[in-house]
């Protein structure tokens, strides 16, 4: 059996090998409806997708649970996602296809393939009969990595577009301290305000009420990513997370059906997975047919030392998270 995202995430590839058996312009609707997708936006995509994963997910983590593993998580998160990053970007410094690459690219490199993605891996946990605080750190890591990696990735990005570094450490430093910091406390003053909303609309317009409730945490999930990266420059990532972890933390006694809204956020986090993956599958699939096979072989290589990276991290790491936390 395979993760439902793997699964998807196939399927995807399959649907990239008909096209280039059948191009699109022959699918009619269908096929301009593909082609639309896969022309997106990247910030649309952004702006859509990501605060529907996240604050699903943080709704559903157990805000004791969170808090007893926090330190773990945000170590790994931080110190542990930097540590990755550099270690995976390694190898596109010596590989015949990718030395070339500018340093900054590689750190683009190195920041996307260190961050987790907990769908997967909380599916193995749970079919390894794992205990729920060890799931609960892996799914507040990947989301508390999700911001440092919007943060390294946006640093070198910029970097790669300008052709010379806009920032000196100290432009860094505050740049960091407001992705963090800033973020961090706009979400806790959203969080709070979602707070006070669900309190006010509680058991105030009859049949209404849970409706509106359900509405006021989505407004949350998309006000908080949005107000932080349009108005304030801020991390969206971090912000949701902050909001969602305020709501995880004491809406459930202002709810009218905590299984209702716990149900709308499963579906809106089961087809945002979805539509992502196919997305990716698609777009994967494309990249296999005009890939050289030697590339291919590149490919592992870069895959294998992403997984030692990982386990490098976790080793080095090792000592520091089991004092600040539970082993």
């Amino acid at each position: 059996f395979l993760p439902p995202t793997v699964a998807v995430f196939k399927l995807g590839m399959l649907l990239a090998v008909l096209i280039h058996h059948v191009p699109l312009h022959r699918w009619g609707v269908l096929g301009d409806s593909i082609q639309t997708w896969l022309t997106v936006d990247p910030h649309l995509m952004c702006f859509v997708f990501i605060p529907m994963l996240m604050f699903g997910d943080v709704l559903a983590l157990d805000a004791n649970l969170v808090r007893g593993g926090l330190l773990q998580a945000a170590l790994m998160a931080t110190l542990g996602f930097l540590i990755s990053a550099f270690l995976s970007s390694l190898p596109t410094r010596f590989l015949p296809s990718t030395r070339d690459w500018p340093v900054a690219l590689s750190v683009c490199f190195g920041a996307v393939v260190s961050g987790t993605e907990p769908t997967a891996a909380i599916w193995i946990l749970r079919a390894l009969g794992s205990t729920q605080p060890l799931k609960t750190l892996m799914e507040t890591e990947s989301l508390l990595g999700d911001g440092m990696l919007i943060v390294l990735y946006s640093v070198a990005k910029t970097e790669l577009d300008d052709q010379v570094s806009p920032y000196g450490p100290l432009d860094i430093a505050v740049y960091v301290v407001r992705a963090v910091i800033g973020s961090a406390s706009l979400g806790m003053l959203l969080g709070i305000h979602g707070l006070i909303a669900l309190a006010h609309i509680s058991n105030r317009f009859g049949q209404y009420d849970l409706t509106l409730q359900t509405t006021i945490t989505l407004v949350t999930a998309y006000a908080s990513f949005f107000i932080a990266e349009v108005y304030f420059g801020m991390s969206g990532v971090i912000t949701t997370f902050t909001a969602g972890m305020i709501l995880s933390w004491r809406m459930r006694p202002l709810l009218i059906s905590s299984e209702a809204v716990d149900s709308f956020w499963s579906v809106m986090e089961f087809v945002s997975n979805a539509v992502v993956f196919f997305l990716g599958g698609v777009l994967f699939g494309d990249a296999c047919y005009r890939a050289q096979p030697i590339e291919f072989l590149w490919l592992l290589v870069l895959y294998l030392a992403t997984i030692v990276s990982r386990a490098i991290m976790v080793f080095t790491l090792s000592p520091l998270i089991n004092a600040v936390g539970e082993k």
